[in-house]
């Protein structure tokens, strides 16, 4: 039983990789931003809470940092 070969592909010219990779880009892009839009309108209503929770991790993130050094500088 003899293994295939494998094809070799064609020598694509650069410009046509530019092309496409300027497309892939483009089109990243816009999907991103679309996403970014939908998760907006999704969290928007929402968000007030979620930066209130952030603020209260680092808030309490701080002040165990700070009872910590506290003590251990008495």
């Amino acid at each position: 039983m003899s293994l295939a070969t494998p094809r070799k592909h064609a020598d694509i010219p650069d410009e046509i990789l530019t092309r496409l990779r300027r497309i892939v880009i483009g089109l990243l892009t816009i999907g991103l931003a679309v996403s970014a839009g939908w998760l907006g309108i999704i969290l928007g209503p929402h968000m007030g809470k979620i930066l209130l929770t952030a603020a209260a991790i680092v808030l309490l993130w701080a002040l165990v940092i700070s009872v910590v050094d506290f003590f251990r500088s008495s």
